[in-house]
């Protein structure tokens, strides 16, 4: 049964680009940069050196511990380690350390070391695989999945949710998959639900995607397990941000500094339930993932599978860029609403990069110089989580902390739903992003 939740934004969706495009796998380039810091969590250790041989699906770095929980880091060629060094990357403003691969073009792959009867096996060796493998949240937030699955040892968890939603604009790469790859998902929510002790598990997807609906129902029917449902819902942003899932499907709500798991739920991405089982049942650990490319300054948009440390330039070019090219060229990665602007086409494919946007800031939203806030409250209408935004402006801008807590500024999901709205022009959700680090800080 659905809850009644705020309706959210009916944005103009410009999926129509690259939705009908079917998956294509990009080449591998002949040199891979790898950031460390891809994953919500410590950054991790080489565990290569300079000079060594590497194979394709080899282990190149660990968590800081060897039995800790977390994501592992695995070469998607085959080659050899030509630096371990700083360099810029579209995870965060600074230069991370970063391991470089030259592909030798032999393809020569590691050994299978995934589990073959993961049935048999402990919840928590399932966890410990799904952390070798290198799985990670695929819909953007890239936090570590055994990690988040692992809680079922001190709380019950008694649903798992598969989001695949996809309520931003431009980014098809969910829909694509959940199209063409269904029953690898469903076998992936089999193996969520065994390493979570999970009772239940719900599909979301969004009513604009029929095609995907009726590619999980009818993979799900042919599982015959009583235990998976999938659920359509309304076409709406942010429908797809997890807390306001939850309560639309299960009228469960998250407390305030608390996670799903303590309300009995995980939500999970379904292009991660795609990843562990291609790890779990085939071996393959999290190497590469498919990326939306699309905007109006890209001539053929395309939904790709793409190599981890591929250069963004690499993927443009695949997709070949318009003949006249756009004014204020950007690139975004994410969607339209959330995502973040790139520096440089040369820093590469990561975990987190679900979509390229290639157009101009202005066709995003039109820009206009900021005014005064007239209090005309549409930014508290418009905001998923109940927030009152023009009072967290005022204390942001006085970085009045007390307030701010007292506010709520940690439920702040940093949609950009008041952005839009707001007929100033005021930036909300980048001052609250703002505030938000300086608290944590």
């Amino acid at each position: 049964m659905a809850h009644t939740i705020k309706p959210g934004l009916p944005l103009p969706s410009h999926k129509q680009h690259s939705r009908d495009v079917a998956i294509n796998a990009l080449p591998a380039p002949d040199v891979l940069v790898l950031p460390l810091n891809q994953h919500r969590d410590a950054e991790l250790l080489p565990c290569v050196a300079v000079g060594d041989a590497v194979l394709k699906g080899q282990a190149i770095a660990q968590p800081p511990s060897v039995d800790a929980l977390g994501a592992w880091l695995h070469s998607p060629v085959s080659g050899s380690v030509i630096a371990i060094e700083s360099r810029d990357t579209a995870v965060s403003s600074a230069a991370d350390l970063s391991i470089v691969i030259r592909n030798d073009r032999r393809d020569a792959r590691q050994a299978a070391t995934a589990f073959v009867d993961w049935q048999q096996s402990a919840p928590l060796a399932v966890c410990q695989s799904i952390a070798r493998g290198g799985i990670a949240g695929l819909g953007g937030a890239v936090f570590p999945t055994a990690t988040k699955l692992a809680v079922h040892a001190h709380q019950n968890i008694e649903y798992l949710l598969l989001n695949g939603v996809e309520c931003e604009p431009y980014i098809t790469c969910d829909d694509r998959l959940m199209r063409e790859r269904a029953v690898d998902i469903v076998r992936g929510a089999q193996i969520l639900l065994h390493a979570a002790q999970a009772q239940h598990c719900v599909v979301a997807i969004e009513a604009d995607k029929p095609e995907a609906l009726a590619a999980m129902q009818a993979a799900l029917s042919a599982a015959n397990d009583s235990r998976l449902a999938v659920r359509s819902i309304a076409t709406a942003y942010p429908s797809g941000d997890e807390g306001q899932l939850i309560t639309q499907l299960l009228g469960r709500e998250i407390p305030r500094g608390g996670l799903p798991a303590d309300i009995g739920v995980i939500v999970q991405n379904v292009a991660t339930a795609y990843a562990c089982a291609r790890w779990i049942e085939h071996s393959e650990p999290l190497i590469s993932r498919i990326v939306t490319v699309t905007g109006a300054g890209i001539a053929h948009p395309a939904n790709l599978e793409v190599m981890l440390g591929t250069a963004i330039h690499d993927v443009l070019h695949a997709c070949a860029r318009t003949e006249q090219p756009i004014a204020i060229d950007t690139i975004i990665m994410g969607g339209a609403m959330m995502g973040r602007a790139l520096a440089s086409e040369q820093l590469p494919i990561v975990k987190a990069t679900n979509c390229l946007i290639v157009t101009s800031q202005a066709m995003l939203k039109p820009q206009a110089v900021e005014m005064p806030c007239i209090r005309c409250a549409e930014c508290a209408y418009a905001c998923p989580v109940f927030l009152l935004p023009q009072q967290l402006l005022i204390h942001a801008r006085n970085d009045n902390r007390v307030a701010l807590q007292e506010l709520g500024l940690a439920d702040c999901i940093e949609c950009g739903c008041c952005d839009y709205v707001c007929p100033s022009n005021i930036t909300l959700a980048a001052r609250f992003r703002a505030a938000k680090q300086r608290m944590q800080g």
